[in-house]
């Protein structure tokens, strides 16, 4: 009987330690939906439903639409068309295009069709698409007034970046700002819109409504209300935060990633993958994992890779060595996952979204689709864990 407690015991630190570990293992899933030929997802929430933006070729013409992923139900279902057309963030590139917060609601920018011309950020409660509209007050001399949305928190208010006025010419410096609203009009932050070189940008927001981004001089930023702390005093941005404080900074000049600690005001790197020399963090979960790209290897075209930092063994790994069902193609199989590219979202139990490549069969180059990662136990860990099992059950006995 004794003996059997040690092996209890033993059996149960050996397999602790080994799941905590143990790199991580994937199962994947293609989110695009029926009838698309491409896709890329965006984020996730809690429950495993995902948003993204799908796109098709009719009548030889490049047609985009949002999408819904519901998880319960498997499916994936385009929203909007005819009504809205997927629009990238006003102030460049390299932010997601839509976002989902736990009770499913969608926050996105788009050009609704009609009179509106230009990028406006919206709400999709999966029945309405809200049009948020931009700021009133100052008149821009540069940029026709629009506005982008990136991100949403658990009480539906959105953020990202406004302009107010009516110009000619899309100069990003004038009179942007970082915005929160659920609904059109939506409010500047610091009330500053009467300043017409404002040049505030917001990325995500929090549960209590803190909110990273960018401030005029090009810095990434933390904006509370009218209160900015600066997280990095060089060219850089702040792409993420939880509800921690914890916050996701890319150095813009050396393209290195860190984590902001809200704690001790103090930057962790985030280490590289492979042998490359640039990471771009997009999104971190409540457990301080990050998801975002990297390069791979050396040089930079064709290294593009997606990557987890996992919090616990402070390791980055590349997301395409770590998938359990993956076969490389070969133009033979229907349809084999090959790189495995940007990840855009996480949530709190390690679900990751993002962007990869199938080759199906016949075709000549692969198709870039939305991806939907779900950790899968360890073998080894589970093995242990049932040893663990079957010993408590016959100490029982005994």
């Amino acid at each position: 009987m004794r003996r059997i407690s040690l092996l209890v015991v033993a059996l149960f630190i050996y397999a602790s330690q080994s799941a905590q570990a143990a790199a991580p293992l994937y199962k994947i899933k293609d989110l695009t939906p029926s009838g698309y030929t491409g896709s890329v997802a965006y984020d996730i929430n809690a429950s495993g439903d995902a948003v993204g933006v799908a796109e098709r070729f009719v009548s030889g013409s490049r047609e985009e639409a949002y999408f819904y992923y519901d998880h319960s139900a498997g499916t994936s279902t385009v929203f909007g068309v005819g009504t809205i057309l997927p629009r990238s963030a006003i102030t460049g590139t390299g932010f997601r295009d839509a976002a989902i917060n736990d009770s499913g609601l969608v926050a996105g920018s788009a050009r609704f069709t009609g009179p509106v011309t230009q990028t406006r950020g919206f709400i999709y409660d999966g029945t309405t698409i809200t049009n948020l509209g931009t700021l009133a007050g100052a008149t821009a001399t540069g940029i026709r007034p629009a506005s982008d949305a990136l991100d949403i928190n658990s009480s539906g208010l959105a953020t990202g970046t406004a302009t107010s006025g009516a110009g000619t010419i899309n100069a990003e410096g004038d009179n942007l700002d970082v915005y929160t609203g659920t609904a059109s009009p939506i409010t500047d932050i610091d009330g500053d819109i009467t300043v017409v070189t404002r040049g505030d940008r917001g990325r995500a927001i929090n549960n209590a409504g803190t909110i990273v981004g960018q401030n005029e001089l090009g810095l990434a930023t933390l904006f509370v209300g009218p209160s900015e702390t600066i997280l990095l005093a060089t060219t850089s941005i702040a792409f993420d935060l939880n509800e921690s404080g914890q916050v996701v900074v890319e150095n813009s000049l050396t393209t290195d990633t860190f984590r902001y600690e809200p704690g001790s005001g103090t930057l962790t790197a985030i280490p590289q993958i492979g042998t490359g020399s640039r990471m771009f963090g997009k999104a971190i979960n409540e457990d301080g994992d990050i998801v975002g790209w990297g390069d791979r290897s050396g040089g930079t075209s064709g290294q593009g890779r997606g990557f987890v930092y996992l919090d616990d063994d402070a390791t980055s790994y590349i997301l395409e060595d770590h998938i359990v069902d993956k076969t490389f193609p070969t133009g033979t199989n229907p349809g084999d996952w090959g790189t495995i590219g940007p990840a855009w979202g996480i949530n709190d139990s390690g679900w990751i979204v993002g962007e990869g490549s199938r080759r199906f069969t016949g075709a000549t180059f692969p198709t870039n689709r939305a991806y939907l990662l779900i950790p899968v136990p360890e073998p080894c860990a589970v093995f242990l864990l049932g040893m663990l099992v079957l010993a408590s059950s016959m100490r029982r006995k005994l």
